[in-house]
């Protein structure tokens, strides 16, 4: 009982609010993306194409086709060390560009994003770190990506 009642809840709250998908919105349906060429820093590139795939339509009805060049940059510098020249603290510097050009838009968009962080004694940890770290940083890129394509687009 009380679990249909939290899922009747649910479902009156939801199509009340107004919520809609945020890749659902007008604009998206017809959108491909083709990546000519990935430069830089493999493990970027590889978060990068694998967040990418949903808009890799093969289908010849979309509407709008970029095609991007993707040149990205990791790099782990040391803050501090310590008296015996371990280091202490790093400051990881991502940044991704994107080349982006089709029919009516040529431009370069670029992201970065600057983390300074403390050794971990664990090293599995703090690879494991810095991989979430990597992999949130380029879900929010190509999410900013996507919507700064689909706002330059309306906007031609």
């Amino acid at each position: 009982m009380k679990k249909t009642l939290l899922i009747l809840t649910f479902i009156i709250l939801t199509s009340s609010c107004g919520f809609t998908p945020i890749y659902k919105s007008k604009g998206l349906e017809n959108f491909n993306l083709e990546v000519l060429e990935y430069r830089g820093d493999r493990n970027l590139n590889n978060l990068i194409n694998f967040n990418f795939k949903k808009f890799n339509n093969f289908k010849d009805n979309y509407k709008d086709k970029f095609t991007i060049i993707v040149t990205s940059n990791y790099k782990k510098i040391i803050l501090s060390k310590n008296k015996s020249g371990t280091a202490e603290q790093y400051s990881l510097l991502l940044e991704v560009s994107f080349d982006v050009s089709s029919k009516n838009l040529n431009e370069i968009i670029s992201y970065q994003e600057t983390f300074n962080i403390k050794n971990i004694d664990n090293q599995f940890d703090e690879n494991k770190y810095e991989q979430n770290l990597k992999e949130n940083f380029i879900k929010k890129t190509t999410q900013s990506l996507i919507l700064d394509l689909r706002r330059l687009n309306n906007d031609n």
